[in-house]
């Protein structure tokens, strides 16, 4: 790490279990629901026991894990999502126009319910932890979790600051989900669909 902190602090973490890190010259993780993690990319790591895990940045997570450097071809099978047992790896970046797409969010929500639902940690990261990581736990909260308000996701987003004062998100992401937010969270889940959310 830059600031010469010390990469046994990481591996501590993961062997002793997990201790909220606040500080933000080299990351933070925060427990923002009964097992759900908000992190940067400083938390990487792969899935696996009690831990699942997703990576929602091109950079490094997604490029390392489909094996490319810059851009895939929009063709290839795992352009947008791969998935491997307890890893979920987004092609997502955070641009300041709403350039998404639904099967990623979608991608998502089934990956975390069903990780949740099977009694594992999930860990959320982006690369600074403010804006696509908790946008994508704030999804779930309020579309499978039932945790926060469904009924917009200014709504929703007013709750989640609570949880999570650290949420910055881009004015890209934060117009897509604003517009889509009906759209979003929709398809079948684990155990026959979403629970009911809470308005």
């Amino acid at each position: 790490m830059s600031d010469g902190t010390s990469f046994q602090a990481l591996r501590a973490f993961w062997k002793d279990g997990p201790i909220i890190q606040r500080d933000f010259r080299w990351g933070s993780m925060i427990e923002v629901y009964d097992r759900l993690w908000v992190a940067n990319d400083q938390f990487c790591r792969n899935g696996g026991g009690e831990w699942s895990v997703v990576h929602a940045c091109k950079s490094p997570c997604h490029q390392r894990a489909v094996g490319y450097q810059g851009s895939l071809p929009k063709t290839h099978a795992n352009y947008l999502i791969l998935s491997i047992n307890q890893d979920l790896f987004l092609n997502i970046i955070d641009p300041p126009k709403p350039l998404f797409m639904p099967a990623s969010f979608e991608a998502f929500l089934l990956f975390a319910d069903r990780e949740w639902l099977a009694g594992r940690k999930l860990l959320v990261h982006c690369n600074q932890g403010e804006s696509r990581a908790p946008s994508l736990a704030l999804l779930f909260l309020a579309k499978c979790r039932g945790a926060l308000s469904n009924d917009s996701y200014w709504a929703a987003r007013s709750e989640f600051e609570k949880l999570y004062p650290g949420y910055k998100p881009g004015s890209g992401i934060q117009a897509y989900l604003a517009s889509k937010w009906h759209e979003l969270g929709t398809a079948p889940r684990q155990g026959g669909g979403l629970e009911p959310a809470r308005h």
